[in-house]
C-alpha cells in the first residue's frame, strides 16, 4: 500500500524522498516554494508546514530560489540548456598529450570534488563519461562543466 505521508515520526516534513533520494520542495497557500527547512522552520507567519498545498520534485530546468532562506534549488536532472556545474570552467588543449581520455576524466572529477559535489554525483558523472567512446566522454563532460579545449 502506498503512503502519502510526507513527515517523518517526529512530525518534520522530509527532505527528501525514499526511494531515490531526491529533495522535495513544497508550496505554500499563497503560491511560495520552500525547502524543507523553512516548511518545517515555518519561517512565515501566514502558513505553517501543515497548510503546505503541495510536495513536489524539481526535476529538471533552471534552479528555484527558495522564498524562505534565497537558497538556489538545482533541479535533479539540471537544466538541459547549461552544464550541470557551469562554476567549474576546465580548459584543455584536446589535441595535445593532456586531451587523452583519462586526463580530462581526472581533471574533472577532480573539479568536482574540489567543487564539493557529492560522491554520487562524481560516481553518476563518471558511469555516464565513460559508457561509450571518447566523443562520448567529451559529449557528457560538456554537460556537466564548462570544457574549452
Amino acid at each position: 500500500m502506498r503512503s502519502n505521508r510526507l513527515n517523518d515520526c517526529m512530525g518534520n516534513l522530509d527532505q527528501y524522498v525514499f526511494p531515490g533520494g531526491y529533495e522535495l520542495l513544497y508550496v505554500t497557500p499563497n503560491g511560495e516554494i520552500v525547502c524543507a527547512d523553512c516548511a518545517n522552520g515555518a519561517r512565515s507567519s501566514e502558513w505553517t508546514p501543515h497548510s503546505l498545498v503541495r510536495a513536489f520534485i524539481h526535476w529538471e530546468g533552471p534552479p528555484i530560489t527558495c522564498q524562505g532562506c534565497d537558497t538556489e534549488k538545482r533541479s535533479e536532472y539540471g537544466d538541459p540548456d547549461e552544464p550541470r556545474y557551469p562554476e567549474i570552467r576546465l580548459d584543455i588543449d584536446l589535441s595535445g598529450p593532456d586531451g587523452n581520455a583519462h586526463f580530462v576524466l581526472g581533471k574533472v572529477v577532480e573539479a568536482l570534488y574540489r567543487c564539493e559535489c557529492k560522491p554520487v554525483e562524481v560516481d553518476k558523472y563518471i558511469g555516464e563519461a565513460t559508457r561509450d567512446d571518447y566523443d562520448n566522454l567529451l559529449r557528457v563532460t560538456r554537460r556537466w562543466i564548462n570544457l574549452d579545449g
